[in-house]
């Protein structure tokens, strides 16, 4: 996991215990990290913090089938854009490794004024 360096925390970094890695960044910002939800979270990974994660995600190839990588700093979107930053990150820094979108659903299909009768 990836968090601040407060003692009291699980400390960061990668501990492997099984063929599939999860891997869930919050914040590194020590100074929210006891405040409210939306401070908390309220973190930009920048890109060297991300590589990293890739490199620490590449070295595991081999050792894991997998890696789930889950972004909880959701103030603002910095989520989604640390995200997309991490997918190009490992497309240049590790492009061996196929970096997989997460599932959605099927978009809306146009229904016909007839659906569902006989």
């Amino acid at each position: 996991m990836d968090v601040p360096d407060i003692p009291a925390l699980y400390p960061r970094g990668l501990v492997q215990s099984g063929p599939r890695l999860y891997l869930r960044l919050h914040s590194r910002n020590a100074a929210n990290w006891y405040a409210s939800g939306t401070e908390r979270y309220d973190y930009d990974y920048g890109d060297a913090e991300l590589t990293e994660w890739v490199r620490e995600l590449a070295a595991a190839e081999g050792r894991a089938t997998a890696a789930l990588v889950l972004f909880n700093n959701c103030y603002r979107a910095q989520a989604a854009e640390n995200a997309r930053r991490m997918r190009d990150l490992f497309a240049r820094l590790a492009p061996r490794l196929e970096v997989v979108a997460p599932p959605a659903p099927p978009p809306p299909a146009q229904r016909s004024l007839f659906d569902g009768l006989e």
